[in-house]
C-alpha cells in the first residue's frame, strides 16, 4: 500500500513538471486532461458545427473514433525517444496488426525531439524510468508480467503521456485531411474549417461536402486515411458496433434517396474497400456522455439524461431520498446533489428547448421532488408546482437553465477554443440556438441586477455581448450564483405572501364576504377551452388536458382507471396501454349516448 501511494505521489509530481511542456505542444482542439478544459467544449463544438452546416444546407457527417485498448497500446518511444529499444515480441504484435515497425522506429527521433528540447534532463530521465520495467499481475497466479508498451493506466501519468503521443497522431491526421479535396471544398463552402476534436482517446472528425452524392465516398475516404494514420503510430481502430461509427446527415434534393439507400437498403453499412471493412452509420451516437443526433435536436439527449437520472433515482431513491427518518430539507439537498446534476448534465450548452421537451423535463423533476416531500395526487392537500417550489425553495427549471447557460458562457468565452467561439458566433442569429437561449438568460440577469447587467444587453450585438462577458470575467460567475440564491429567496417570500393571501380570502369567504370576479386578458389562444386546475396551462382538447394532468401532476383520467394491462377489457385488443385507454373512452361515450337515448 505504501509503495502504491508513494509511486502515485511521485508520478503526480512528474505530471506537474511535464504539463507545461505539453501545453506548448498540444493542438487547439486537443482538450482532455488539460486545465480549464471541459467535455462540453467538445460536444458543443460538434453541435455548433452541425448547426452551421444545417444553415448552409450542406451534407455532413461526424466520424467518431474508438481506439482498441488505447492506453495499453501506446508506443512509449514515440514520446520518450529510442533510448529503450522495442523488444521482438512487440515488433511481432505491431506487424500482426498491420503496422510497419521499421517505419515507426525511424520516426522516433523526430517525434521525441520536442521532448528532449523542452523537458529538463532530470525530468527526461525520470519520465523514461517511469515507463521502463513496468509490470502487472493476474488473479490466480503469483507471476509478474513485464509490459513493453502502454501508458500505465491508473497512474497520474497515464493521460498526460497518452496526450503527448496524440499530439503527433492528430498532427499527422490534420496533414492527411488537408489533402482530402472533397472535404476541403466543403470547408470552403462552409466558410470555416472544422478540424478533428479530441478528448484523450475519444476523437471526432467533422466532415462536410458540397454535394449530397459524394458524402458516402468522402466518408469512406476519411475513415480509410484515419485508420492508416492511427496504424502508423501503432494504434488500431475498433470498427465494431457502437465503437467507430458515423452520424450522417444528408441534405439536398437527392437526400431522401441517399438516406434510403444507406440507412434502409444497406442497414447503415458503408464499405471501406481498401480495408475490407464496413463502417456503421447511425442516427445518433453517445460521445463523452452526451447524445449527438443527426437531426441536430436535443430530444435524444434529454431522453438519455432522463434515463440516467431514473437509474440513479432507483439506486438512492428508497434508501435515501424517500427515507422518512431523514428530514425533508436534507433529502431535497441530496436530490440536488445526486439527481439534478445527472438529468441536467451539459445543460449550459443546450439550445432553446421546445415547449413539450421543456415541460417533460419539468414534470420529471417535480414528480421526484413531490415523492420526496410526500405531496402529490395521493394526498388530500396537494399544492401546485409554484406553491411547492416557493415553499421549499426549489428552483424552477427556467432558473436552473439560465444559471447553467450564464456560467458556461463565462467559462467557454474565457477558456474555450477560439474555433468553438467562431462557430457559436457564426450561428448566433438562430432564433432557437444557444445564443438565443443566452440572450434570454441575460434578460433574467438584468431583471435581478440592472447595475451589473444592462437592461438592453440582450438586444445588443454579438460583439457587445462578448465584450461584456470579457469585462466581467473575474467576478461574473460569483455574481450569477449570488443572484441565483437571491432569486430563490424572493420566490420563498412570494410563496408566503400567496399562501397568506389565500388564507385571508378563504377566511373572508367563510364569513360571508363575496368577491367580484375580474376579467383578465387571456395569455393563451382563444381556442383553448380546457384549463388545468393545478397550474395556468390551458388546452383546446380534453385529451390534451388529460395527458398534461398525468405528465405534470400524476392525475389519471376516468377511463384510465379501467385499464389494467395492454389489453382492452371492452374489445380484447392487445395494442398497448394508449390504445386500451382510447377504446375505454370511446366505449364510455357510446354507453352514455345509449343511456340518454333510452
Amino acid at each position: 500500500m505504501l509503495i502504491d501511494v508513494i509511486g502515485k505521489l511521485a508520478h503526480s509530481l512528474l505530471r506537474a513538471r511535464f504539463l507545461p511542456s505539453l501545453l506548448k505542444w498540444r493542438l487547439p482542439l486537443q482538450l482532455g486532461g488539460f486545465p480549464t478544459c471541459s467535455t462540453l467544449f467538445a460536444t458543443h463544438y460538434l453541435r455548433s458545427f452541425h448547426a452551421k452546416v444545417r444553415e448552409c444546407k450542406l451534407a455532413s457527417a461526424i466520424l467518431f473514433l474508438d481506439v482498441k485498448s488505447a492506453f495499453h497500446s501506446m508506443v512509449r518511444q514515440i514520446v520518450f525517444g529510442p533510448a529503450q529499444a522495442m523488444p521482438s515480441h512487440l515488433q511481432a504484435l505491431l506487424t500482426d496488426a498491420g503496422c510497419d515497425p521499421e517505419a515507426l522506429r525511424q520516426t522516433f527521433e523526430a517525434t521525441s525531439a520536442a521532448f528532449h528540447e523542452d523537458v529538463s534532463v532530470a525530468d527526461q530521465r525520470l519520465l523514461q524510468d517511469a515507463h521502463v520495467y513496468t509490470w502487472f499481475g493476474l488473479a490466480g497466479t503469483d507471476e509478474a508480467f513485464c509490459t513493453a508498451r502502454g501508458s500505465r493506466p491508473g497512474s497520474p501519468l497515464a493521460d498526460i503521456a497518452f496526450n503527448a503521443m496524440m499530439t503527433h497522431v492528430l498532427q499527422a491526421l490534420h496533414d492527411r485531411l488537408d489533402r482530402c479535396i472533397p472535404l476541403q471544398q466543403g470547408f470552403h463552402a462552409l466558410g470555416l474549417k472544422a478540424p478533428p476534436v479530441a478528448w484523450v482517446d475519444d476523437v471526432a472528425v467533422p466532415i462536410v461536402v458540397t454535394e449530397c452524392a459524394i458524402l458516402e465516398t468522402t466518408l469512406a475516404e476519411v475513415a480509410h486515411l484515419t485508420h492508416d494514420v492511427f496504424l502508423q503510430f501503432g494504434l488500431s481502430l475498433n470498427f465494431k458496433t457502437k465503437k467507430t461509427e458515423a452520424v450522417v446527415s444528408f441534405r439536398g434534393l437527392d437526400a431522401p434517396a441517399h438516406r434510403h439507400s444507406v440507412l434502409v437498403e444497406r442497414l447503415g453499412k458503408i464499405d471501406i474497400v481498401p480495408l475490407n471493412m464496413q463502417l456503421q452509420c447511425v442516427a445518433s451516437y453517445e460521445h463523452l456522455g452526451t447524445i449527438f443526433a443527426a437531426d441536430c435536436t436535443l430530444q435524444r439527449e434529454v431522453a438519455h439524461r432522463r434515463v440516467k437520472a431514473v437509474q440513479a433515482m432507483r439506486q438512492v431513491g428508497k434508501p435515501i431520498l424517500r427515507n422518512r427518518h431523514v428530514s425533508v430539507v436534507t433529502r431535497l439537498k441530496l436530490f440536488e446533489c445526486l439527481i439534478v446534476p445527472v438529468i441536467l448534465h451539459g445543460a449550459g450548452g443546450w439550445d432553446l428547448l421546445p415547449h413539450r421537451l421543456y415541460h417533460s423535463l419539468h414534470s420529471s423533476i417535480m414528480s421526484w421532488q413531490r415523492s420526496i416531500i410526500n405531496d402529490g395526487c395521493w394526498t388530500d392537500d396537494q399544492h401546485t408546482d409554484f406553491e411547492l417550489q416557493c415553499m421549499w425553495k426549489l428552483p424552477p427549471l427556467a432558473l436552473r437553465l439560465a444559471k447553467a447557460r450564464l456560467l458556461y458562457a463565462f467559462h467557454c468565452l474565457a477558456a474555450g477554443p477560439s474555433l468553438l467561439v467562431d462557430f457559436l458566433t457564426s450561428v448566433a442569429h438562430d432564433p432557437q440556438g444557444w445564443f438565443a437561449a443566452l440572450r434570454r438568460a441575460l434578460v433574467w440577469l438584468a431583471s435581478m441586477d440592472a447595475s451589473f447587467c444592462p437592461l438592453d444587453l440582450h438586444r445588443d450585438t454579438v460583439e457587445q455581448i462578448l465584450s461584456w462577458f470579457a469585462a466581467h470575467q473575474k467576478h461574473g460567475p460569483q455574481r450569477v450564483r449570488s443572484l441565483y440564491r437571491r432569486c430563490l429567496l424572493q420566490f420563498h417570500v412570494v410563496g408566503h405572501i400567496v399562501a397568506l393571501h389565500k388564507q385571508l380570502r378563504s377566511t373572508l369567504e367563510d364569513g360571508g364576504v363575496a368577491f367580484e370576479v375580474a376579467d383578465e386578458p387571456a395569455l393563451i389562444p382563444d381556442d383553448a377551452k380546457f384549463a388545468c386546475d393545478w397550474c395556468s396551462a390551458q388546452f383546446d382538447a380534453k385529451q390534451k388536458l388529460q395527458a398534461h394532468m398525468w405528465t405534470a401532476h400524476q392525475l389519471i383520467s376516468d377511463e384510465r382507471k379501467f385499464v389494467f394491462s395492454d389489453t382492452c377489457l371492452a374489445c380484447k385488443d392487445a395494442s398497448g396501454l394508449q390504445r386500451a385507454s382510447s377504446n375505454i373512452y370511446v366505449f364510455l361515450v357510446f354507453y352514455l349516448m345509449a343511456a340518454m337515448l333510452r
